[in-house]
């Protein structure tokens, strides 16, 4: 090869090759400008209507809302748990810590009542998952303090649903959050489906033992009310509004009705509403119909997640004929290893 063409030869492997550096800056430009492009933040609406602006990416996560806490539980995303409601702490050895062993160290920032607010700040979240039942206080005074807040509202049977899209909506987990929805909506029209035919005069007339014992109940407003329907039964207070409501026992007497079930998180257990001479005349307690409802390791009566269970232990318990062939106890165990990796049975509960 002679010089000159040996010259040319490079020459043109130079052009070559600044050509191919050329493509790939290029190349490397377009990557970082889509990167650039990706949105940083993303709207979320809450159950007030209300349009939040939160990060892309959500990493952090509080509550004051002890629903709010079971639902971050069942969608995987714990992990992004800073700040907790108090309440849910006292369930912490029975189900929390099984699935979490750190959540005991997750700090407390309140409850549905009453927040810390300076705890708040330090733990730096994300979002923090407020009951909308605090109503537009309680949001505009943290909003007011820098926080994004969403409103939850899972007091009846579509509102959860509700509730738990949004809550992957904000996570980014929507994908868990469909699987549990599709979960859900097909036990609910297992429900119905097979209680299509019952007549409105065998309802069973439900009476629920509440929060703060015997003489506290459900009204027509909250979500077991609406459970109570959907599984063959009728709420006695269901004329009732506003949440727990203190009754008389006489009014007990007079709606007299055939099942009480009573909370795990209230001060009465079925054997004293038994042994309860006030009570002696009422169909339930006649007829021993009062039990608790379950769990022991989180309740299944209010409206969080696990309450999907309570439906099909309900609808058994009231209306047994149209469901001999369910087993509550194996639907449970299916259901805890699908969203928290280990059976109910495993976990130490009972029905």
């Amino acid at each position: 090869m002679s010089h000159s063409t040996f010259k040319t030869t490079v020459i043109l492997l130079l052009l070559f090759a600044l050509l191919a550096a050329s493509l790939a800056i290029a190349g490397c430009g377009d990557d970082g400008s889509a990167d650039q492009d990706e949105p940083t933040t993303k709207i979320v609406v809450d159950q007030l209507g209300r349009e939040v602006e939160l990060p892309a990416n959500v990493e952090r996560v509080a509550t004051n809302y002890g629903i709010a806490t079971q639902i971050v539980f069942a969608l995987g995303q714990q992990d992004k748990l800073v700040g907790c409601d108090e309440p849910s702490h006292r369930m912490s050895d029975a189900f929390f810590s099984q699935i979490a062993p750190g959540f005991p160290e997750v700090p407390s920032v309140g409850n549905p009542r009453e927040i810390n607010t300076e705890t708040l700040a330090s733990l730096e979240p994300d979002v923090i998952f407020i009951p909308c039942s605090r109503g537009s206080e309680q949001v505009d005074q943290l909003e007011a303090l820098g926080f994004n807040v969403l409103g939850v509202n899972c007091e009846d049977l579509d509102l959860l649903a509700e509730s738990v899209v949004m809550f992957g909506q904000a996570m980014g987990c929507e994908d868990k959050a469909e699987d549990y929805i599709a979960y859900y909506e097909g036990i609910r029209d297992m429900i119905e489906e097979r209680l299509s035919d019952l007549p409105d005069d065998e309802r069973a007339k439900v009476y629920l033992s509440g929060s703060t014992g015997m003489l506290s109940t459900c009204g027509g407003d909250m979500y077991q009310s609406s459970l109570f329907d959907l599984c063959g039964g009728v709420n006695v207070a269901r004329e009732l509004t506003g949440g727990w409501k203190e009754v008389s026992a006489e009014q007990v007497l007079a709606w007299d009705p055939e099942y009480v079930f009573v909370v795990h998180y209230g001060p009465a257990t079925p054997e004293q509403i038994l042994a309860d001479s006030n009570f002696a005349n009422v169909t339930a307690v006649k007829e021993g119909n009062v039990m608790w409802f379950p769990s022991e390791l989180a309740p299944w009566d209010y409206p969080s997640m696990q309450a999907v269970l309570g439906l099909v232990w309900c609808a058994k318990t009231l209306q047994p004929d149209y469901f001999e062939d369910v087993d509550a106890l194996e639907y449970a165990d299916e259901y805890f290893e699908e969203f928290f990796g280990k059976s109910f049975t495993d976990m130490g509960g009972t029905i």
